[in-house]
């Protein structure tokens, strides 16, 4: 992977009743790659990863993967509030 250019840490967008807005998420992503970025950082403490589960940060990541769809690396963040 060529760390190059922008790749900014992207919040992780929810709907009103707390679940995630995959929808939003993948349309962020590519609207970032459209206006100049070269990656995409999900899942940081910027993006909630923290207190997300485990499963709901797989569902963000692919969400991430398939809307940029090969033109740029997805960056995992890892955190988390326990040991």
């Amino acid at each position: 992977m060529k760390w190059k250019g922008v790749m900014p840490a992207i919040t992780t967008s929810f709907n009103q009743d707390l679940s995630i807005d995959h929808g939003y998420v993948g349309e962020h992503c590519r609207w970032m790659l459209e206006n100049g970025c070269n990656g995409i950082v999900a899942l940081g403490s910027l993006g909630e990863g923290a207190t997300l589960s485990y499963d709901e940060k797989l569902q963000i990541l692919r969400t991430c993967v398939r809307a940029v769809n090969g033109r740029a690396p997805v960056v995992a963040a890892i955190s988390s509030l326990t040991t």
